[in-house]
């Protein structure tokens, strides 16, 4: 008899995203009066942020916030700059502060809902993600969020209505394939699972989560051949991939 053995399955595998403003092509040039100064560093954090420079970009919105401390705008991008740093606190306040100035700041309440995610507070996180589609019905990304969190707190039917919607809104959010497809796999739905992710990785041909799990879906289901290709693909896109390599091997040792 074979031995038993466990395949390596994502701890945490969901995807979510923060939302913030788009930053400029380049950076502007200096100038001197003081008026101007809060829309420089505006464009600078903005370009910071987006180009991963989290710290500087923290310290330009805060030179903002020194000079107009009611910019909601700001505190939500700095917020956005916290969490990317994994300093999931100081992003609750300063997206506590943005919705504050703002009450009407759905994408404020959305990242803050995804900090309370993250920090394992699930039901402050969906009240989040529902205040923020209350403020904006069109936020696929919303949904998908707010998917992630009902999942998570085991309410897998409306997980899946949040993915479904937010796919309706935006057909083209592989994240959203992907979500569902991972809820799937749990629920022993593997057939549905396998047209999602074949879905996402449509969308996303690098994607290699997908991939990833897809090769798990295809190994549930004894289709040896095809999760080895889906494990080898998941090694083209990323050599590094915790657990692939294994879960390749044993695909390998069952195929025979």
């Amino acid at each position: 008899m074979k031995k038993p053995f466990a395949l390596v399955v994502p701890a945490a595998a969901l995807i979510s995203v923060l939302s913030c403003a788009a930053a400029p092509s380049r950076l502007p040039q200096p100038v001197p009066e003081r008026e101007a100064a809060p829309a420089v560093c505006l464009q600078r954090g903005a370009l910071l942020l987006n180009t991963g420079a989290y710290a500087a970009a923290i310290r330009e919105f805060t030179e903002i916030l020194l000079l107009k401390p009611d910019f909601a705008d700001v505190y939500n991008l700095r917020g956005v700059a916290h969490f990317r740093r994994a300093e999931h606190g100081p992003a609750i306040d300063d997206f506590t502060r943005a919705v504050l100035l703002n009450p009407g700041f759905a994408r404020a309440y959305s990242n803050r809902g995804n900090a309370y995610l993250n920090k394992g507070y699930i039901d402050r996180a969906i009240h989040d993600f529902t205040r923020a589609i209350d403020l904006n019905l069109n936020s696929a990304r919303t949904y998908n969020l707010r998917g992630i969190a009902r999942h998570r707190r085991g309410d897998h039917d409306r997980a899946i209505a949040d993915f479904d919607q937010a796919i309706r809104l935006d057909p083209g959010l592989a994240s959203a394939y992907f979500n569902r497809g991972f809820v799937r796999f749990n629920g022993w739905e593997f057939y549905l699972a396998i047209a999602d992710l074949a879905e996402a990785i449509r969308l996303e041909p690098n994607f290699a989560n997908a991939y990833n799990l897809r090769g798990l879906v295809h190994f549930r289901k004894g289709e040896y051949d095809l999760a080895i290709a889906d494990f080898e693909a998941v090694l083209r896109i990323d050599p590094n991939r915790s657990g692939v390599r294994e879960n390749l091997e044993r695909a390998r040792q069952r195929r025979g």
